[in-house]
């Protein structure tokens, strides 16, 4: 059965509402950022600088990043439906274009979407063992960056680029970072701890990030 539900806490299992047929989703309205990714029951590894992404309107128009392609279509609330999605075609790493096929794969087979956590978590669940965990993200926010003293050929789609590498935690691991982060400008060998903020950007071009980084402050380099 295909349902949308909102539910405030993950241990309440009842649904506190349904949306009929005619209704919009309105509580769903927002943007999410993907945070874990199932499918077919096999979790998939996720770039934690390239994360899937889904904007939700009033009008139940959906869009968004699926790790190397935007998207857009349409929600459907009863029966729930989601789709079809229209992409951009861009080839990018066998990583990237993994998890989007399967983040593309489980949005469109959606049979359940739930709103958890005071509706801060959004569960997709496909019915086949996939599942994706969104988190909704505000317009604005900062965090902490680990910038490494050599860069890395990499490519975002057709183009070929040199990548800092990044990692958000100290004893996380080095990752390819795509964007660049105004008003910061790395010497070679050098490493780097950062303040950022993160701001997202309203219709990106196609081949283009929807954050933007800025620098807040350097808070450590060596």
């Amino acid at each position: 059965m295909r349902t949308i539900s909102c539910i405030l806490a993950a241990a309440l299992a009842t649904p506190l509402l349904s949306y009929a047929a005619e209704s919009k989703p309105l509580l769903l309205n927002g943007e999410y950022e993907l945070v874990s990714l199932k499918q077919a029951g096999k979790a998939i590894k996720l770039d934690a600088k390239q994360r899937p992404s889904l904007q939700v309107g009033e009008d139940g128009r959906v869009s968004g990043f699926a790790a190397c392609n935007r998207f857009n279509g349409q929600l459907q609330a009863n029966p729930l439906k989601i789709g079809p999605l229209a992409t951009t075609r861009m080839m990018c790493a066998p990583a990237q274009m993994q998890v989007e096929t399967a983040y593309l794969q489980v949005l469109q087979g959606a049979e359940q979407l739930q709103l958890h956590k005071k509706g801060q978590v959004l569960r997709v669940k496909d019915g086949q063992g996939g599942e994706l965990r969104l988190q909704r993200t505000p317009a604005v926010r900062t965090a902490e960056l680990w910038v490494g003293p050599e860069t890395k050929p990499c490519s975002a789609g057709v183009m070929k680029m040199d990548c800092l590498q990044v990692k958000t935690s100290a004893t996380g691991e080095w990752e390819n970072f795509y964007n660049s982060i105004a008003g910061f400008q790395p010497e070679a060998g050098k490493s780097y701890r950062l303040k950022v903020k993160i701001e997202k950007v309203a219709n990106p071009p196609a081949d283009a990030s929807n954050l933007r980084y800025s620098l807040i402050k350097v808070l450590e380099q060596q």
